[in-house]
């Protein structure tokens, strides 16, 4: 049998009612010593039922799914589909978390102060300018997919390739050159803005 820890994924979506133990077993999904077994309901775990999952999986296992099927979906993977508002915060923890990179890092590196970082980071304070969100996915580590997913679900355009500065930063990204001076050295060689901000 193939189970979920219901706690742990209830932890992550507190203020989600359908994950709430007693709805759940009101729907007909069995909750067995606080776990929800998800091979009934024609579900699988993945390992640690990741919150990252790509959205057209998620697409795809939705577009497959009985209306009775829906709580123990939320419960696998409540913390990914969480509001708009969080689900930049998730992903880009979820991200840094993989890669075992300290957030405090991540604000350093990228020239940000911790208490600003962590308010861009958790959507409190919303910003305009795409170079901090580039800056904060580049020193980060994010490949082309997990930085242009993040900037997508910031709001904001993802790279394009037929845009000159793009086209430099999708380059440097690819070769993973995560260090922001040698990626401004490519950028001005070329007559184009810095992604580092001047003091």
């Amino acid at each position: 049998m193939v189970i979920i820890s219901f706690h742990q994924r209830a932890e992550c979506c507190q203020r989600y009612p359908c994950v709430d133990k007693r709805l759940l077993e009101e729907d007909g999904i069995e909750v067995t010593e606080d776990r929800v077994d998800l091979k009934k309901y024609g579900m699988k775990e993945e390992r640690g039922m990741e919150i990252n999952k790509p959205t057209n999986e998620l697409d795809s296992i939705l577009e497959n799914m009985k209306p009775d099927q829906l709580d123990a979906f939320f419960a696998a993977y409540g913390k990914g589909v969480a509001d708009e508002k969080k689900a930049f915060y998730y992903y880009y923890t979820g991200v840094l978390k993989d890669k075992r990179i300290k957030l405090k890092d991540v604000y350093s590196f990228a020239g940000e102060s911790e208490s600003y970082g962590g308010q861009i980071v958790r959507m409190e304070k919303r910003t305009k300018d795409r170079d901090v969100i580039l800056r904060l996915c580049i020193v980060g580590h994010f490949n082309l997919e997990e930085t242009n997913r993040a900037l997508k679900l910031y709001g904001m355009a993802e790279l394009y390739a037929k845009n000159s500065r793009d086209a430099c930063l999708i380059v440097a990204i690819s070769n993973r050159i995560y260090r922001l001076d040698k990626i401004d050295d490519m950028l001005e060689k070329r007559g184009l803005e810095k992604i580092t901000k001047d003091e």
